[in-house]
């Protein structure tokens, strides 16, 4: 998909990512509707800047996976210097982290990553509700948005922590945001209707794919998943480290052993 944002002419891709290979006239080419298109274009960046190869493709997701340690650090170096080197350094040892790190896929660190630059941009609002940091918060969302569709499930909780906290002369500004996200929402998904499936209805049938399976075999309880969620992080040796991590938050706040 990143090399044919490349390869082909913009009037046939006209911004939607493309999955078939090649382009013969006459032959329409096969569209990837199921996720906005700013990872693919990342890569193809990166392609553009540095040659096409394997290094290049797993650049931005590993420059992301950088830029999550970092954030993680500079969210709590303020409030609590030990506790932010504990947390950035317990995320850079987790084995699925070194596992997929790089990983070129649209789950991947680059949505973490814009997902936390967001999450900062709205602490930086609610400490200082201005209209500058209200459009650092709307340039930081459009790239989450652009990047997966699941960073509009921030903007309600961000809505409803800034209606709590703030007073009634400063709730504009949330609400500007918030039609900012519906009116970024409707831009994107427009986009993908005009260009690739020509249907209005497309997302929901990959949300009921998604929730509720396929077929009737598809479906899973919540209790399935839970434990297919554990059996996941077991095989990665991710477990270790998450019941360390319990156990000395445990020791930190009752005292029972003397621990940093």
């Amino acid at each position: 998909m990143a090399r044919n944002y490349l390869h082909l002419p913009l009037q046939i891709h006209k911004g939607v990512p493309v999955q078939s290979i090649g382009h013969w006239p006459g032959t329409p080419v096969r569209f990837y509707s199921h996720h906005p298109p700013l990872m693919p274009l990342t890569i193809a960046l990166s392609y553009k800047l540095f040659g096409e190869g394997d290094w290049q493709t797993r650049l931005p997701a590993a420059l992301s996976t950088l830029g999550v340690i970092l954030l993680l650090y500079l969210f709590l170096k303020k409030t609590n210097p030990p506790a932010a080197l504990y947390a950035a350094a317990i995320y850079a040892s987790l084995p699925m982290v070194l596992y997929y790190g790089a990983q070129p896929e649209f789950i991947n660190p680059q949505f973490i990553f814009l997902t936390l630059l967001t999450i900062a941009a709205f602490f930086r609002l609610s400490a200082h509700p201005t209209t500058k940091n209200l459009l650092l918060l709307c340039l930081a969302f459009t790239l989450a948005a652009a990047t997966d569709w699941p960073a509009f499930y921030l903007v309600p909780i961000a809505i409803l922590c800034f209606l709590l906290k703030h007073k009634l002369n400063h709730w504009p500004l949330i609400l500007l945001f918030a039609l900012f996200s519906l009116l970024l929402f409707a831009a994107l998904y427009t986009h993908i209707v005009l260009v690739a499936t020509h249907d209005w209805s497309w997302m929901l049938a990959q949300f009921h794919t998604r929730t509720l399976g396929a077929t009737p075999s598809q479906r899973i309880s919540f209790l399935a998943w839970l434990k297919m969620a554990w059996y996941y992080n077991q095989t990665h040796h991710t477990l270790p480290i998450l019941l360390l991590s319990a156990l000395w938050l445990i020791f930190r706040t009752t005292g029972i052993l003397p621990v940093p």
